[in-house]
């Protein structure tokens, strides 16, 4: 890789459509919690309430998830670049930091899936508004750092993209466990 190229993950379709089933399958089984298919199914530590409330707590979360899966899909192309000038993201909104506001690099695997967490400097997040800010707090609430690269519904390597970091990242920014 020469300080030209950049490293280019896209949207791979395929991994798309099996996100796509498996958010279809969590809704269908909100759903059948939520006693859409007859009786809230007995549970030994949740209530039939709970059960509901969890339930509908399912059926919303992954019609979202189910959502933003079918607009990437539809829209296609460039998941995340990575190059001599920093990051580019359009995962849930596009986006772009330059190595300069980009204050740390971290590769994590959140459950079975690995992603490149990053945080950047407090200003940029300060002129975050609406769907941006709430999105980089609820991100650096479940994963510690505001933004994250990951490599589900693309076809992106870990092992490449954690390359590709080495290569163009200031030496200082990316962190190992």
């Amino acid at each position: 890789m020469t300080d030209t190229d950049a490293f280019i993950a896209n949207y791979s379709r395929i991994r798309l459509v099996l996100l796509g089933l498996v958010a279809v399958g969590a809704v269908a089984g909100g759903l059948w919690m939520a006693g859409l298919f007859g009786e809230v199914p007995a549970s030994r530590r949740l209530g039939p309430e709970m059960t509901q409330a969890v339930g509908w707590i399912a059926v919303v979360f992954f019609g979202l998830c189910g959502f933003v899966i079918v607009r990437q899909f539809m829209r296609g192309g460039i998941a995340f670049r990575i190059d001599a000038n920093g990051i580019e993201h359009a995962q849930a909104v596009r986006q772009t930091f330059t190595w300069d506001e980009i204050i740390r690099l971290q590769p994590v695997r959140m459950g079975n899936q690995p992603m490149v967490c990053y945080e950047v400097v407090q200003e940029r997040i300060d002129q975050m508004t609406g769907i941006r800010a709430k999105l980089a707090s609820a991100n650096r609430s479940m994963t510690g750092c505001s933004f994250a690269l990951a490599m589900s519904g693309t076809d992106a390597k870990m092992e490449e993209v954690v390359a590709a970091l080495e290569h163009f990242a200031p030496e200082h920014l990316l962190v190992r466990d």
